[in-house]
């Protein structure tokens, strides 16, 4: 059978024009989907007589040939055809490696960093449903504490607090997983490596804040508890070396070795080096943040306002505590983080109320409903930062400019925070301060135009690529109900 499809796959490849006629080819449940770079080349009505092909159909500037439930072994096949490189880029394989360079080299760092946001969203869909259930807990937990019903000491509040925390705590461990998936390494493997970097013994080395080496190579002691960008960088590498092992380690020895060699080598570059990478741009961050604070101190609050999304996707924002901090030791108040982050939050959630309200999906009107609440009253942005901001670009740009006009006021009005708290309408208290109501006036006004300029962009130009994705996911569900009638 194995021969069979490995004859069909190459005949159909011969038929498309060849393997250099490929330039990316993806599969769904029962098509092959393939991109060519000569669209008249493919000889259709011997595609169709194939035993095994049950249509050839274009569509969205694709050549799809149906196959049926044997599709993803037909797949397999093709990527094995002499002359087809395959690398994964997202859920798409990129045939032809000549034309692979040709693209890459046309690509911009507006489409590299473009492509990156894709990856990282595509990395939580899995986990989505985690953490909209943990945020949504948390807000109702805030709002009951805030109302007086349950205080931070009680037994209940305790263990619930601890359960959504723990998804947020643990959250490196989660996109290891899924990264694992998407890189095609072993996801178990790539777990492990992310509970060493939470394991209590590894915190508590960098709570003690004394050197530590290994194998004689200095590592940089971070707290990797809600990170992102490390895991993703360290499983891509355990891929790497996964793979090498696999193929020079002898077979006899493969089941025992490859776990071990993969751990060994994984691992010391992950703490040396791939891990800190977040820390070491979130401390020149904080260099930058300072000098801006000093200098030019209506600045700070506009890039937070504006480039919260990206800044907390990389794990910036964790270094940036340290300002905060400081600035409550020196001055008994803190401007440079703090009102930023209110208008970048109360943006995030008026967005994902937008597509509450506008969805044409229910299940994602009610993802984007909870995700909306958790912004809104906890200062919880992850369920729509991952699920929605970074998802779809024409929210991502509304988000920004609601955060960044926002965050102009803040700055131009010198807002400041006299504690710790959520960034949220929870948390305007924190703004109470100093001389009289007029900083929480100020807070409560930033929210107003967050939310006001967000919404207004939403709805003029926001939803277009949620609508996009919507109607390309409609016409999937149309196809795949036309491969089983056709089957």
């Amino acid at each position: 059978m194995e021969k069979t499809y490995k004859r069909f796959a190459k005949k159909v490849v011969e038929l498309l024009g060849g393997s250099e006629n490929i330039i990316s080819v993806t599969n769904c449940a029962t098509r092959l989907r393939f991109v060519l770079k000569d669209i008249s080349k493919p000889n259709t009505e011997k595609i169709q007589k194939q035993e095994g092909v049950c249509g050839v159909i274009e569509k969205n500037g694709q050549y799809q040939v149906i196959i049926g439930p044997d599709v993803d072994l037909v797949m397999n096949e093709i990527c094995q055809i002499e002359g087809i490189h395959v690398e994964k880029a997202g859920n798409k394989i990129i045939a032809n490696k000549m034309e692979m360079v040709n693209l890459k080299k046309k690509k911009g760092l507006k489409t590299v960093l473009g492509d990156f946001i894709n990856m990282v969203s595509s990395l939580f869909i899995p986990i989505i449903p985690c953490i909209c259930g943990a945020g949504m807990l948390q807000a109702v937990l805030i709002v009951f504490k805030t109302a007086g019903w349950l205080s931070s000491d009680n037994q209940t509040y305790i263990l619930l607090n601890t359960l959504s925390g723990s998804v947020f705590y643990y959250l490196p461990v989660l996109l290891a997983f899924s990264s694992a998936k998407i890189f095609g390494c072993n996801g178990y493997l790539a777990s492990v490596i992310a509970f060493m970097l939470l394991h209590p013994t590894f915190m508590g080395l960098v709570d003690a804040a004394e050197p530590v080496r290994m194998f004689g190579i200095p590592v940089t002691l971070v707290k990797y508890s809600s990170s992102v960008i490390p895991i993703i960088f360290i499983t891509y590498f355990m891929s790497i070396v996964e793979k090498v092992s696999k193929k020079y380690i002898p077979k006899t020895i493969k089941f025992i070795a490859v776990p071990v060699v993969t751990f060994l080598i994984t691992s010391v570059v992950g703490l040396t080096f791939l891990g800190p990478i977040g820390t070491w741009c979130g401390e020149g961050l904080v260099i930058i943040f300072n000098w801006l604070d000093e200098n030019l101190p209506w600045v700070c609050p506009v890039i937070m306002g504006a480039f919260s999304p990206l800044i907390v996707m990389t794990g910036m924002h964790n270094g940036l505590k340290s300002i905060t901090y400081s600035q409550y030791a020196l001055r008994g108040y803190a401007t440079a983080v703090g009102p930023g982050s209110l208008a970048s939050n109360i943006a995030q959630g008026a967005a994902a109320l937008v597509i509450a309200l506008r969805s044409k999906k229910s299940n994602k009107r009610q993802m984007a409903l909870s995700a909306s609440v958790s912004a809104l009253i906890g200062g919880i942005t992850e369920p729509a930062l991952y699920g929605l901001t970074l998802k779809y670009k024409s929210v991502l740009w509304s988000v920004m400019l609601g955060g960044g006009v926002s965050g102009l006021w803040a700055g131009i009005t010198r807002m400041r925070t006299y504690s710790p708290g959520a960034a949220s309408i929870l948390g305007i208290p924190v703004y109470i301060g100093g001389e009289g109501f007029q900083n929480m006036y100020n807070a409560v006004i930033c929210v107003v135009i967050s939310f006001i300029v967000t919404m207004v962009t939403m709805l003029i130009f926001g939803m277009r690529d949620v609508w996009d994705a919507e109607k390309t996911e409609e016409n999937n569900n149309e196809e795949e109900l036309d491969d089983v009638l056709t089957i």
